[in-house]
């Protein structure tokens, strides 16, 4: 009998299979909230990146209208891009912008810039599935001003 408990206390020196597993299920939960909070960030960086590109090309596009008094054309296509168009020193310019796969407008809209920056009131609407809302963009009468309403 004196034995048998020294066999079995020898083959207790690791862990058994079931906490083993425990540990696992454990470690593959906190890894999964973990990679889950890292992807929400990422799309939140996306999002962010996106309006400050676009920001940074309105105004652009803008200064162009007004600087060779071209009037310029803004795109806005429910596949993922926006295209800014203009003609001057007898080319026509291009510029795309690439939408995050989270943000597109709900629906195909074009916006014009004129000649000396001027634009039209517009509210061109957004669909958000990682934000899970509706976005709405108004293009203010006047000189290129646009405000965001999330």
């Amino acid at each position: 009998m004196k034995l048998l408990i020294i066999k079995l206390n020898q083959n207790k020196n690791g862990f058994s299979i079931l906490e083993s597993l425990i540990v696992l299920i454990i470690f593959c939960f906190f890894s999964g909230l973990f990679f889950i909070g890292l992807n929400l960030l990422r799309m939140n960086q996306k999002y962010d990146y996106f309006w400050n590109n676009f920001h940074s090309v309105w105004q652009y596009e803008i200064m162009i209208s007004k600087k060779h008094k071209c009037e310029t054309n803004v795109y806005f296509f429910t596949d993922e891009k926006i295209i800014f168009k203009n003609f001057y020193n007898k080319k026509m310019h291009t510029k795309t912008i690439k939408l995050s796969s989270d943000l597109v407008p709900t629906k195909y809209d074009t916006v014009r810039i004129s000649e000396n920056g001027f634009v039209s009131p517009k509210t061109i609407m957004w669909s958000s599935k990682n934000k899970k809302k509706n976005i709405r963009q108004t293009f203010q009468l006047g000189w290129g001003v646009y405000k965001i309403y999330e």
